[in-house]
Formats: C-alpha cells, sequence, structure tokens
C-alpha cells in the first residue's frame, strides 16, 4: 500500500489519495510503512516534522494507542484537536504530508474535520498545490467521503487494498 501510494503521489497532479481496506487488515500498518518511504525518498521535500496523523474520533486512547504505535516524531491529533491546535500548527505550513484515520467520522460540511480543512484552507485545491500539501485517506468504510472524493477529480485517486496471507475478516 506505501509503495503504490507514493507511486501515485509521483505524479504532480495527485493531492488526495483514498486507502480502502478491510477491518482489522493492517492499515496501522501500512501507514507505518508510508513513513518509512516517504523519509526515505530523497525527492520528498516533507521535513519530518510536518508529518500529522489525524482522525475526526474523539478518543484519548484511539491518541494514546496511535502514539505508541507510531514513531514519536509524528504529530497526532483527534477530533477534540483539531479545530484549535492542529489549526493552528498547520496552517502556514508548506510541504506537508496529512495521513486522515478512519475518515469518515466528523467529516461531513460543518463537521470537525470539514471546518479544520475549511478553516486552514485545505479544501482549496490551488492552495494544496502551492504549499505542497499531499493527504492520504485511510478507512474500511469511506461512506460519502467516497463521492467527496470524485469532486477532487484528476487531483484524486482510490487504492483498494487487498488483506494480506491469513486475514480472517469480521
Amino acid at each position: 500500500i506505501a509503495s503504490q501510494v507514493i507511486s501515485n503521489f509521483k505524479n504532480r497532479k495527485i493531492l488526495n489519495i483514498l486507502v480502502i481496506a478491510p477491518t482489522q487488515s493492517g492499515k496501522t500498518g501500512s501507514m507505518l510503512s508510508l513513513i518509512k518511504n516517504i523519509l526515505e525518498d530523497s525527492t520528498n521535500p516533507t521535513p519530518v516534522d510536518n508529518i500529522y496523523l489525524i482522525t475526526g474520533l474523539s478518543s484519548r486512547e484511539w491518541k494514546e494507542q496511535t502514539k505508541e504505535r507510531m514513531p514519536s516524531f509524528i504529530n497526532v491529533y483527534h477530533r477534540s484537536e483539531l479545530p484549535m491546535t492542529f489549526f493552528e500548527e498547520i496552517k502556514n505550513k508548506k510541504n506537508v504530508f496529512l495521513i486522515i484515520d478512519e475518515v469518515q467520522v466528523a467529516a461531513q460540511k460543518d463537521q470537525t474535520i470539514y471546518k479544520a480543512f475549511n478553516n486552514a484552507d485545505l479544501l482549496n485545491k490551488c492552495n494544496l498545490y502551492n504549499r505542497d500539501i499531499k493527504i492520504v485517506e485511510f478507512t474500511a468504510t469511506p461512506d460519502g467521503t467516497i463521492y467527496d472524493l470524485m469532486e477532487w477529480g484528476n487531483a484524486s485517486c482510490k487504492i483498494l487494498a487487498e488483506p494480506g496471507d491469513g486475514y480472517i475478516s469480521s
């Protein structure tokens, strides 16, 4: 999955990638591999402190568990931190790599992720191109976000992840 994401981002038109993978099929491992690939890619201008992992979930448990699983330098935010803390930190940054876990949560218009993205001008494609901001969304249940992705046109793509050998579905 990480290789596919990096390969798709070689196309400079792509700003947003949606990764759809079954529940418990290794999305967190894919995120870790993606971070490793970003840092090892000498052509990628993203500084280590400009890698973010966010979610619309309102869960301190998710945040603690995610911080335990991720390298310590990854910026991790959950829903209650998005409107102020995340927004203030990201609003003027360039060369940002943003990973969204459970993208379908709090993503509808006038909900937290939408508001934070709107306030930070992350819904404006020209701004994303100018600031070189890349977004990767992970989910098992894309709900309406898959339709939102279509509005990005050739600035987006989706990856349907196949679980590895030995996967047992819920």
